[in-house]
């Protein structure tokens, strides 16, 4: 999981199906996104405003909701 302390997001992978979930208000879903093969970990980087997925394929997804 990684946490958007500004926007109030948290971001949860998960390897099958493989998304990444992002929470606005727990446990309301905000929205979700198809991430590349099986995740291993998940970081959220402030000033790019980007999210980035650590697995098998290498795979980093933008911030969907941005």
């Amino acid at each position: 999981m990684a946490l958007n302390e500004d926007d109030h997001r948290l971001f949860v992978v998960t390897r099958r199906p493989p998304l990444v979930i992002v929470l606005i208000r727990i446990p309301q879903r905000g929205c979700e996104s198809p991430v590349g093969g099986s995740a291993d970990d998940v970081y959220f980087d402030v000033e790019r405003k980007r999210i980035y997925v650590l697995g098998g394929e290498g795979f980093y997804q933008r911030d969907p909701t941005d």
